[in-house]
């Protein structure tokens, strides 16, 4: 069974309602990773709701965010290496404590 890692969604918003999202595992910086790149909220929301597991509600708060500020992060978004993967969010690079081991796959 594939190890879950916790991580954040960090969505973006520009002016003709294009979203691209990142998914980073707790320790790792967005910057440099991959992107989802997704036309209207529609499609955003069956991305959230379906791969990503992401709950009605914390929907609905980042859909408003989105529209008022352009940005939102979503905490605690929990998904398996296999999932990280097919969903082409990135190899899975994880970070423990600072001084523990590191586990990183390609």
């Amino acid at each position: 069974m594939d190890m879950r890692l916790n991580g954040t969604v960090n969505i973006e918003r520009d002016d003709n309602a294009n979203y691209v999202v990142t998914y980073a595992p707790i320790g790792v910086d967005h910057v440099g990773r991959p992107q989802r790149r997704f036309k209207g909220w529609q499609h955003l929301v069956a991305f959230l709701q379906g791969p990503l597991h992401v709950g009605a509600p914390e929907v609905r708060s980042a859909l408003n965010a989105l529209f008022r500020n352009g940005a939102f992060c979503l905490d605690g978004v929990w998904l398996s290496e296999a999932e990280i993967t097919e969903q082409g969010l990135g190899p899975v690079f994880c970070l423990e404590a600072p001084g523990g081991l590191a586990y990183a796959r390609a």
